[in-house]
């Protein structure tokens, strides 16, 4: 399996995984949103709101957890946020 590449600067992503918890994860190189809409993501212990995002969007940012919510606690759909690694 060859590696995706992403943004310039970030190197490629081995390895990528759809987020359907809350918990934390380990920091993501990028994340790509598989499914239209508004996401929390905690980057850097806090929760930032992501509103409007358009499917087939790849966001370089190291987030360790996404929801539907500030609070962190509601979990997106299967597909809709894909974490790289």
């Amino acid at each position: 399996m060859s590696a995706i590449p992403i943004v310039k600067g970030l190197g490629s992503a081995e390895k990528v995984v759809s987020i359907t918890s809350t918990s934390a994860q380990q920091k993501s190189k990028a994340v790509y949103i598989g499914v239209d809409g508004d996401y929390y993501f905690e980057i850097n212990g806090s929760a930032v709101l992501f509103k409007g995002m358009l499917a087939g969007s790849l966001i370089p940012i190291r987030a360790t957890k996404v929801a539907t919510d500030s609070g962190l606690s509601s979990a997106v759909s299967s597909g809709a946020v894909l974490f790289l690694y």
